[in-house]
């Protein structure tokens, strides 16, 4: 299981993933206001260009939302544009920014009745949208006994852990321990952190 942090966001997590996660935060609010032309289901990504480490412009824009019958992709991304031009930060989106605004075309079916299965959800995105490992286990109907949930929140909190001190300066920090350490008789991680930071780890097999 792996934890990640990093200081692009004040949640302490990548910008792609922050950034893509509020377009539908925002999506939603506008649709449980009374924008009745949104429908539930959506799902975005943001494509940021780095500079010395830090993301400067949008080079791509991907949102996908459900929406009401007879809109067309024009009208889609009359209501989409506005809420990613709000969310990223002044600057990002440039005329060379790329646009997908629901490049499937209709999308009018969604939810269970477009797209059912038997997995868990995006395992991705509901945790560092790629800029960490993953162990592989789902989050989704897994109650606090399973270490597939467990495990990668209290990963999660490592890093996190490491970073205050030294926010904003230091480098993205992560942390995995192995599926074993619920048990008593084996309570290791394996850990990484900048070098300059203190020794913060209870397990003798953490880096100085």
């Amino acid at each position: 299981m792996f934890g990640y942090a990093s200081n692009e966001t004040p949640e302490l997590m990548p910008a792609t993933l922050a950034y893509s996660h509020r377009i539908l935060k925002r999506l939603a609010e506008l649709r449980h206001g009374g924008e009745k032309r949104l429908e539930p289901d959506a799902k975005s990504q943001v494509s940021l260009f780095y500079e010395n480490g830090v993301p400067v412009r949008a080079t791509a824009i991907v949102v996908s939302t459900q929406h009401a019958k007879g809109m067309t992709q024009a009208d889609v991304a009359a209501l989409v544009k506005p809420v990613v031009a709000e969310v990223l930060p002044e600057g990002f989106i440039t005329d060379e920014t790329v646009w997908h605004i629901n490049p499937t075309g209709v999308f009018e079916i969604g939810g269970p009745d477009g797209d059912a299965g038997l997995t868990g959800r995006k395992i991705i995105v509901d945790t560092y949208g790629g800029a960490s490992p993953h162990g592989g286990g789902a989050f989704s109907g897994k109650d606090c006994t399973k270490v597939d949930r467990s495990a990668a929140y209290a990963a999660a909190i490592w890093p996190r852990t490491w970073w205050r001190p030294a926010w904003p300066t230091a480098a993205p920090s992560s942390s995995a321990t192995p599926s074993a350490w619920l048990s008593p008789s084996r309570s290791t991680w394996t850990c990484t952190a900048p070098a300059r930071f203190p020794r913060k780890c209870w397990s003798a097999n953490c880096p100085p």
